[in-house]
């Protein structure tokens, strides 16, 4: 394992170890005084062996896990079932208000989907043009006098805001990669570099794996190449055979930032030292917007010396970069999947997660113990983590400025299909989250003294929760509900209940009436089953059209970012010409919609959810890229 911090490392020398400490020392000079050295946070350990101290607590937390555990999968075949005997034996009108209701449900998912991909490409377009660090001067200036009250002694004059100036915060970012072709990743580093002040704020952390023999190589290469770019460059070796570690990203995020810690903590930087410090997590394949860490600067600086830790902030994800490569139905799922993060992420309403590459304070990383090394979707594991330690403050927040990532991707069509479904198997095995989030909640209100405070926890965390759910629920029905919903009112008997609506002034003469005699419903079922068709129907048909106005932004999306895309986007008429662009969506929609829906959405999730009935830690499957070998993948 190499050092993660320039004192005691052979690949760099001494002048920039000096460097390095000179910068953050003589940068914090004038503030390590005022910035309070006890951490903000006051968190929870959701340790159940600790808290659960009471047989009945240790039975409610099993029952809970195991009903946990349970719920999603008895919900997807459960309720897929019942459709099934609905539509194969005999139609009863509870299911079909069932299917109703998934459907308005469904349908208020897809029209908030299509208005807010827009919201969030407008923000984007805005938020694209802004100027951070004038931004923060102008704040700066205008902050009370209380909040100025640190002096200025550095030749860059930047006024305090909240307690800290621009050249105060360090950036580690921390990229986890696993042997991945040389110009993919140097060209995230080339990205990173994009920041301004890269040379005196900003460390790369290379995060590689023990059993990778060509890490060595490519970091010396990326040293070669962007040495004199960064405050340092270093890396981690995260070795095989840990218990409890998991093959993948997660397990190396956490080995790399225990590193991290203890060698600043080696160098005798102090918790006042970490609190100018922000951890950025990103993919080996990700491509950073050349503001970002501007923006993430400015809002680290202007939420505040509290919420600045108690903050995770996500830029969307944008499965663009080989847009033009990609096959039609991988074409289909990098569209919905990249404008349901948009989305989300621009949604008032909604609970904001973190997707792929994510940014945090380093005290809330520390403060809730790092990294897990045990939970696949380690993105998503953290932001519960963190909420859930915190009694729910801890929340995401938005940055739009689009990250641009890669596809899988392989040499052929066909390879390229079944890599983009390794990669599905892989985002649904995120449903185990649901699983921690609701028995540590349990666990964490069992620690809590009063109830004002369990009320508060379960207000702030219940979203949280729910959140969780409703996304694997979406994904796993989308492409098998409303076909059997369809089937069920057009092929049986359920037309027959539709139309006693209109003929109910006929009782005697109906076809209603004679085949709800015949099938043995009483009048108030078959009215009650008319107004459920109706609903259904109605439903089904605005979800159709949601999902169509949706993908209406995807070409203006791809309009936004069409300069960072791979290869000539002018080469053909569709980059050429949006409304040539905007037809191909359309027709692919037609054609893959319904097959990507089922294939890299509905088949992974139900494999899912019979997985984490016995085993919750599954290693992460590595996405294939070009350059990367098979046998890796």
């Amino acid at each position: 394992m190499s050092e993660v911090a320039p004192a005691s490392s052979e690949d760099i020398d001494r002048e920039s170890r000096g460097r390095f400490k000179e910068s953050l020392l003589q940068n914090h000079s004038s503030t390590n005084a005022d910035v309070d050295c006890n951490s903000p946070l006051i968190t929870l350990t959701l340790r159940h062996e600790q808290v659960l101290d009471t047989t009945y607590k240790m039975w409610m937390y099993k029952a809970i896990l195991f009903v946990s555990r349970v719920a999603p999968c008895a919900v997807i075949y459960g309720g897929t079932l019942s459709f099934l005997i609905c539509v194969f034996y005999m139609y009863r009108w509870g299911v079909l208000f069932a299917l109703s209701l998934y459907a308005v449900f469904m349908l208020w998912t897809s029209w908030m989907m299509a208005i807010c991909a827009f919201l969030g490409l407008f923000r984007c377009w805005s938020t694209i043009k802004n100027d951070w660090y004038s931004m923060y001067l102008d704040e700066a200036d205008a902050a009370p006098v209380k909040q100025r009250s640190l002096p200025v002694q550095d030749v860059t004059s930047q006024p305090p805001l909240h307690g800290l100036r621009w050249c105060d915060v360090v950036h580690y970012v921390i990229i986890p990669n696993y042997k991945t072709p040389y110009e993919i990743l140097a060209h995230s580093v080339r990205a990173v570099r994009c920041y301004r002040w890269s040379r005196t704020n900003m460390v790369i952390v290379l995060a590689c794996e023990e059993r990778d023999e060509t890490a060595a190589e490519r970091n010396a290469e990326i040293r070669k190449e962007f040495g004199d770019d960064f405050l340092s460059i270093c890396e981690t070796r995260h070795p095989s055979g840990i218990p409890k570690h998991i093959k993948g990203k997660a397990s190396n995020v956490c080995w790399s930032f225990s590193e991290v810690v203890k060698q600043l903590h080696s160098q005798g930087f102090t918790e006042s030292d970490q609190q100018r410090m922000v951890v950025t997590i990103i993919d080996d394949d990700s491509e950073m917007h050349e503001r970002y860490f501007e923006a993430l600067t400015y809002n680290f600086l202007a939420s505040g010396e509290t919420k600045r830790h108690l903050t995770i902030w996500q830029c969307p994800i944008v499965h663009f970069k080989n847009y033009k490569t990609q096959p039609g139905i991988v074409r289909v799922a990098s569209l919905f999947a990249s404008l349901h993060e948009l989305a989300s992420l621009a949604n008032p309403l909604d609970v904001h997660v973190p997707f792929s590459s994510y940014s945090m304070s380093f005290v809330l990383a520390s403060g809730v113990g790092g990294f897990d090394p045990d939970w696949l979707a380690e993105d998503w594991h953290m932001l519960a983590k963190c909420s859930l330690m915190t009694e729910g403050r801890a929340t995401c927040e938005p940055i739009f400025l689009p990250l641009m990532n890669y596809a899988p991707e392989e040499e052929t069509w066909w390879k390229t299909i079944k890599a983009r479904w390794t990669q599905a198997k892989r985002h649904s095995l995120g449903v185990s989250e649901i699983v921690y989030v609701w028995s540590s909640l349990y666990v964490g209100l069992m620690q809590l003294p009063t109830w004002h405070r369990v009320v508060r926890m379960l207000y702030r965390c219940l979203p949280l929760a729910f959140r969780l759910m409703f996304v694997h629920f979406e994904v796993s029905t989308l492409g098998v509900w409303p076909i059997l919903g369809a089937i069920l009112i057009h092929y049986t008997q359920g037309m027959e209940a539709w139309c006693s609506v209109s003929d109910l002034d006929n009782l005697c003469s109906t076809c209603c009436v004679k085949a709800g005699m015949r099938l043995g419903y009483f009048q108030d079922q078959i009215v009650k089953n008319s107004w459920a068709v109706f609903i259904q129907t109605r439903a089904s048909a605005g979800l159709v059209l949601g999902l169509f106005m949706a993908s209406f932004c995807g070409p203006f999306y791809f309009q936004l970012v069409k300069k960072r895309v791979d290869g000539d986007v002018h080469d053909d008429c569709f980059g050429r010409n949006i409304c040539c662009l905007v037809a191909r969506t359309v027709l692919e929609l037609l054609m893959y919609g319904g097959l990507s829906a089922i294939f890299f959405g509905a088949i992974p999730e139900w494999i899912a959810v019979v997985t984490i009935l016995t085993d919750l830690s599954q290693d992460h499957a590595v996405a294939a890229m070009k350059g990367r070998p098979d046998e890796d993948v």
